[in-house]
């Protein structure tokens, strides 16, 4: 798997002068809100652009250049007067962000992703301090769009050709020599994925930066651990009897992609899960059991892959809306197990040779410990 190093683009001065659509404007034009002084209401534009995804996605566009990554600063309340509480601020924030980048009906653009991609940067920067409360949940809906491509963030698997690049489309992502893509192992065609490392940014990782205070909103958490135990199932429904990715040519290499890739499965759960960990002796998490009581709560439940070979590639958005198994759920936080229950019923049901599952289900194991140790 290839490894990219980013080089950062040059964020240029671009001026709020520049319309959109006539929208831009009035979308970063702070005003008081209901809270006082000290915190401001969304324009009425900003709210408009939940209703209308297209509108709000050239409205947020950063530009290829990420020029006018300050736009969409304003819009989330990450500069001046920071957004006042309730659906005329950081709900009406988040509606347009989500809007913009995951309306779910629609293939993502690379302007989606390039949006996606910026905001997470633009997060990374101070997410503890400077993040609107409430903003969490809208943050976690659009990354659980990406999961595909935040999946490939933590587990350090990128082509050369991203370097210094937002977005990428399918097509750019496959390896010349047919033994995958980079991007994602199903790729649906035309559609963009985030590149979401930004080598020399302020933050050193700002998906981790971003993730790791995600991980305090109980929401948020569910959000995500949701998105990550549905990848596994789309995932591992999509291998073929011989447990390798369809579209390889490559035997040797195609059994080593899919060892890497259930290697890296479980890194985000053990980002959320230690991240967790560190809320509660931070005191960002008072109370632990009441914490996890509403990640229950806020839950869709858990994931199956489908007992039968799945060969079809839809766009990366319906891999977190896919439906949740709402029987009994035992050791809903124990991350392994979550995992583990979704790994150990594929390889049953789909009859996989012991030969091919066990060692599968090693690298599984063995990359989980190992991130909980790295404290990812």
């Amino acid at each position: 798997m290839g490894l990219g190093r980013r080089k950062r683009v040059g964020l240029l001065a671009a001026s709020l002068a520049v319309v959109v659509l006539g929208i831009a404007t009035a979308v970063v034009a702070p005003r008081l809100g209901d809270d006082g002084p000290s915190c401001r209401s969304a324009p009425a534009s900003t709210v408009a652009l939940a209703g209308d995804p297209r509108a709000a996605t050239r409205a947020l566009d950063p530009g290829e250049d990420l020029a006018r990554i300050g736009r969409l600063k304003d819009v989330l309340g990450l500069r001046g007067r920071v957004l006042c509480a309730g659906h005329t601020g950081v709900q009406a924030a988040g509606r347009a962000l989500v809007a913009a980048t995951a309306d779910g009906q629609r293939p993502h653009s690379r302007t989606m992703a390039r949006i996606a991609h910026t905001a997470v940067l633009a997060l990374g920067e101070a997410p503890d301090s400077r993040m609107p409360k409430g903003l969490e949940p809208y943050i976690a809906r659009m990354l659980a769009a990406y999961i595909a491509d935040v999946h490939r963030d933590f587990s350090g698997s990128r082509g050369d050709e991203a370097t210094g690049r937002p977005a990428v489309l399918s097509e750019e992502a496959a390896y010349g020599n047919g033994s995958g893509n980079w991007a994602t192992p199903y790729p649906h065609p035309g559609e963009a994925h985030a590149v979401f490392w930004y080598e020399d940014h302020n933050s050193e990782w700002p998906l981790k930066e971003v993730v790791g205070h995600l991980a305090t909103d109980p929401e948020a958490f569910a959000i995500l651990y949701d998105a990550e135990r549905a990848y596994l199932a789309y995932y591992l429904e999509r291998l073929g009897d011989n447990a390798v990715e369809p579209e390889c040519r490559d035997m040797e290499t195609c059994l080593l992609g899919t060892r890497l890739e259930l290697g890296y499965a479980s890194r985000l759960i053990a980002a959320l899960v230690t991240a967790r960990t560190d809320a509660v002796e931070t005191g960002a998490i008072p109370d632990l059991d009441a914490f996890d009581r509403s990640v229950f709560q806020h839950s869709n439940g858990t994931y199956r892959a489908a007992a039968q070979h799945v060969t079809s590639h839809p766009p990366a958005a319906t891999i977190a809306r896919r439906e949740a198994y709402q029987g009994r759920v035992d050791g809903f936080l124990d991350g392994w197990k979550q995992l583990s229950e979704i790994y150990d019923r594929w390889a049953r049901t789909r009859g996989i040779e012991r030969h091919h599952a066990a060692p599968l289900r090693f690298e599984m194991r063995d990359g989980y410990i190992s991130a909980l140790r790295l404290g990812w």
